[in-house]
């Protein structure tokens, strides 16, 4: 684990193909380490990289991935953010999480 502060970017599906703008401005921070969670992660082979937390790859997760889009509740998501610095959710759409 870096000693570097941790931003921690919380995306439903991590990526989808044509997002490479957020893989480019993650990939870009060189003064703090990042973690992600996601429900889904997708395009392993285009987005290769990072620490990624993605419920769906977890036990039990499919269920967790039910309560948090219903709820936005995640036992998982909650322990996950205690190890960031600051949380950034893109475009508004994983905003309203509460952790």
């Amino acid at each position: 684990m870096s000693t570097s502060p941790t931003v921690g970017f919380v995306r439903h599906e991590f990526l989808p193909p044509s997002e490479t703008f957020i893989y480019t401005s993650m990939r870009s921070l060189q003064r703090y380490a990042v973690r992600v969670f996601a429900v889904e992660r997708l395009s392993r082979e285009k987005f290769p990289d990072g620490e990624v937390t993605a419920l769906r790859d977890q036990p039990l997760g499919a269920l967790e991935a039910l309560l948090y889009r219903a709820t936005t509740l995640s036992p998982r998501l909650s322990r996950w953010a205690r190890g960031v610095s600051l949380i950034h959710a893109h475009l508004g759409q994983t905003g309203p999480t509460r952790c």
